[in-house]
C-alpha cells in the first residue's frame, strides 16, 4: 500500500491510499484510531479492518484540519485531499465545485 500524506491531525495522521481498490472517495485517519471517512460526506467508510470511529475530541480536531490552510499548498487541507484523491485513483473523482464545500466533520455518521 502507498500513501499520499496530507499531514498530521493531532495525534493522527491523514492520508489517502494510492490505486485505492475502493471507487468511493474517502481519506484514511490513522494513529490513536484507525478509520476511513468519505470526502463527499460526513459518513464514515468502514471496509475491512478500518471499522473504528472517532471521539468527539478527534472528530474537532479532523473539522479544524480540514479547514485549515496547508500552508505548503496554499488551499485548505480539505481540497488538498480532495486533489490527492483525484492524483491517486482513476475512479469518481471530486469536482472543483465540489471540494468548496467542506462537510461537517464535527459529526461523522
Amino acid at each position: 500500500m502507498e500513501i499520499a500524506r496530507i499531514g498530521l491531525c493531532g495525534n493522527n495522521e491523514v492520508y489517502v491510499e494510492t490505486d485505492d481498490t475502493n471507487t468511493t472517495p474517502h481519506f484514511h485517519v490513522r494513529g490513536d484510531t484507525e478509520t476511513c471517512i468519505q470526502l463527499r460526506e460526513n459518513k464514515y467508510f468502514h471496509h475491512g479492518r478500518y471499522t473504528e470511529v472517532l471521539n468527539t475530541k478527534d472528530r474537532k480536531t479532523l473539522a479544524e484540519f480540514m479547514e485549515s490552510t496547508n500552508p505548503n499548498l496554499n488551499m485548505t487541507n480539505y481540497k488538498a485531499t480532495c486533489i490527492l484523491w483525484n492524483m491517486n485513483n482513476s475512479t469518481n473523482n471530486i469536482t472543483q465545485e465540489e471540494m468548496e464545500t467542506i462537510p461537517n466533520y464535527r459529526t461523522i455518521n
